[in-house]
């Protein structure tokens, strides 16, 4: 599902060629699946995820066995974020960082794992690292005085984050089956995943120790799997109105929470 067309400019990181410009990347990448398998059923929307069109996106989601978010902006991650929790189905976000020093993947396993909320909360300047690899994208976050540059990544700065996305979905769409994967359910335990491609200046893994010989630790070109838990106030997959409730000294009927039927503070 994307309203996107191929451009010029995507064709140095995408699947799609020269000659696909113009052409929906939905139509592309059909077209690509087909090619290895003729015998695959593939349906595509040329469309935006938004509240506009929520029910529509609820209902793919309701059908799926496991939704992929790869989208540049967030609140198409947070509308599938809190779909995928309300219909109990998981949710990989990928994602790469300004000028594609690295990346990060999140797999979220609705009422086990953090979801993208969650995320947000606990880790604000994180998410906010996010590749501008758009023009729609640029002007949503240009100052008034000043644009934003254009610098998505190559396809080989990428690449690393897309072959995680593919390894997590595979294990999820195995799991419980007795296959030769199977060893990879103790290794890919994490719900966060962060990848870097070098140590990029002004932030906060400017001053990693250089990957040279080292081997423990954290390294560019090294996957790092890390333990994040769920916020318990999160408005998603957490108990927010009880959270503000105890911060706030709110009163609240008791009788919204289960088992009680008078006020508290």
């Amino acid at each position: 599902m994307d309203h996107d067309r191929v451009e010029v400019g995507n064709v140095m990181r995408h699947v799609a060629r020269l000659s696909d410009v113009g052409r929906f990347k939905t139509k592309v990448l059909a077209e690509l699946i087909r090619e290895k398998n003729p015998y695959a059923n593939v349906r595509t929307l040329e469309e935006k995820v938004s509240w506009d069109n929520v029910e529509e996106v609820r209902e793919l989601v309701r059908q799926a066995a496991i939704v992929l978010c790869c989208t540049d902006n967030r609140p198409s991650k947070l509308i599938l974020n809190r779909l995928c929790v309300e219909e109990n189905t998981p949710l990989i976000i990928a994602g790469a960082f300004r000028r594609a020093y690295g990346g990060q993947v999140l797999r979220i396993r609705p009422g086990e794992s953090m979801c993208y909320q969650c995320f947000l909360m606990m880790l604000p300047e994180q998410s906010n690292d996010e590749e501008i690899s758009s023009s729609e994208q640029a002007q949503d976050l240009a100052y008034t005085d000043r644009p934003v540059e254009i610098e998505p990544g190559l396809s080989n700065d990428i690449a690393p984050i897309n072959t995680m996305v593919v390894k997590l979905l595979i294990q999820e769409l195995l799991k419980d089956s007795n296959t030769t994967l199977r060893s990879l359910d103790e290794d890919l335990v994490p719900d966060w995943y962060l990848w870097l491609n070098r140590r990029e200046a002004d932030t906060r893994y400017a001053d990693l120790v250089p990957l040279e010989f080292n081997v423990d630790g954290m390294h560019i070109l090294r996957w790092n799997g890390i333990d994040i838990k769920r916020h318990p106030g999160c408005p998603v997959c957490g108990d927010f109105e009880h959270l503000m409730v105890k911060r706030f000294g709110i009163e609240l009927p008791i009788s919204s929470l289960p088992g009680r039927r008078k006020f508290v503070s």
